[in-house]
């Protein structure tokens, strides 16, 4: 159930929503309400979306995702970015309608676990854990540009315990702030808040394209010398058959 209340805390509207296990986004562009979630027997994501006043406008239904907690972020355009934390990902414009839809689960290299979701200054920020094939769990941030494309990735923790479904990921124009817990066992967890600079993953980012770039022009260089060398033995030896060719017609 939503509710809208006025600076008094008086109740202006309620709204009861048809699905459960529910996520609640809104839309900086648009302002509507995003309600993700399930409807009882059918297990497929559905979108409720209501108007800032929480008049009902539609529902959107998807055939893609199981039952699975899901989370949400939009980005300046209203575009909404949803994900699921067996690592599903869509994006949808501000009407809803589908743009964007992989097909396939984010992984990297194991079974990545997503807990939260940001879309920051063009990028989308998903942090959770990674299991590996070895069964080793790593906290990390993945950044993806807009066609989800894989910009950087940063490991936070090695060989640690869940990470994610509590606390929440914030930023502050400087500094990106994701908070989770870490289960120590069945019975015991401790908080853990990881503070990273934004620039210095773009840093990273930029290191890797440029000594990428580097790496290319060194092989070209390299190829071209190598090249030349090869073309000079064989006009070398070019030169040397042509003196043998005339001296044996000298002697004939």
């Amino acid at each position: 159930m939503l509710k809208k209340r006025d600076l008094n805390l008086k109740l202006i509207k309620e709204y009861i929503s048809n699905l459960n296990d529910i996520t609640i986004g809104v839309n900086p562009l648009t302002e509507n309400i995003w309600i993700i979630g399930y409807k009882k027997d059918e297990y497929k994501l559905k979108i409720e979306i209501l108007d800032k006043d929480l008049n009902y406008l539609k529902t959107i239904n998807t055939e893609k995702f199981s039952n699975s907690y899901n989370l949400i972020t939009f980005d300046k355009n209203g575009n909404g970015y949803i994900a699921t934390i067996s690592g599903n990902l869509i994006k949808l414009d501000k009407n809803g309608n589908l743009v964007k839809n992989p097909g396939e689960k984010i992984t990297l290299g194991g079974r990545f676990i997503i807990g939260k979701i940001l879309f920051v200054n063009d990028y989308l920020y998903l942090t959770g854990h990674v299991v590996t094939m070895e069964g080793v769990v790593n906290h990390v941030i993945l950044i993806l540009d807009e066609e989800f494309q894989e910009v950087n990735r940063l490991t936070m923790g090695i060989n640690v315990l869940t990470f994610g479904d509590k606390g929440k990921i914030v930023y502050d124009e400087r500094n990106l702030y994701v908070t989770g817990n870490n289960y120590k066992n069945n019975e015991d967890s401790e908080w853990i808040i990881y503070s990273v600079k934004i620039t210095s993953l773009f840093t990273q980012a930029t290191t890797l394209i440029n000594n990428s770039a580097s790496n290319f022009q060194e092989w070209i260089f390299q190829a071209l010398i190598i090249s030349s060398i090869t073309i000079l033995i064989l006009i070398i030896l070019l030169i040397i058959k042509i003196k043998k060719l005339k001296e044996n017609y000298k002697i004939i």
